[in-house]
């Protein structure tokens, strides 16, 4: 296992944003726990992701009918089902024996945060909400 791996546990809920994002910063890589909200219809956890994912860092986080797919189709991560105890343990073993493939995952982390999540898409997106209104 890689030495390198550092740990940090933070319950997004009950911490700030600062502080939350602080951890982000400090670790190797995030592990989420998504939730499907299913009254908004949103993935709950995915600023965590996006945040991750700026900062060049992997994550493992449960699968989620409300994620994008392309997160998961560009490699950003592992994705495993939940209550996966199997999917989990492997995915941990995986980013922390190879460091090559964690390196692969840190540069295609960033490279869709870059790519898709970005100020110019969110403007446009905001600029058509608003003709809609």
């Amino acid at each position: 296992m890689a030495e390198n791996i550092t740990v940090h546990f933070a319950e997004t809920n009950k911490t700030s944003t600062y502080t939350t994002g602080l951890e982000v910063a400090k670790s190797s890589v995030l592990m989420i726990c998504s939730k499907a909200d299913t009254v908004t219809k949103q993935a709950l956890g995915l600023t965590s992701l996006i945040e991750a994912m700026a900062l060049g860092k992997p994550v493992i986080m449960t699968r989620n009918k409300y994620l994008p797919q392309y997160l998961e189709d560009n490699n950003v991560g592992l994705f495993v089902n939940p209550g996966s105890i199997k999917e989990l343990r492997e995915a941990i073993m995986r980013i922390s024996s190879d460091n090559e493939f964690r390196r692969q995952l840190e540069k295609n982390a960033r490279q869709v945060a870059l790519e898709k999540c970005n100020l110019k898409l969110l403007t446009k997106d905001l600029a058509k909400l608003f003709e809609t209104i």
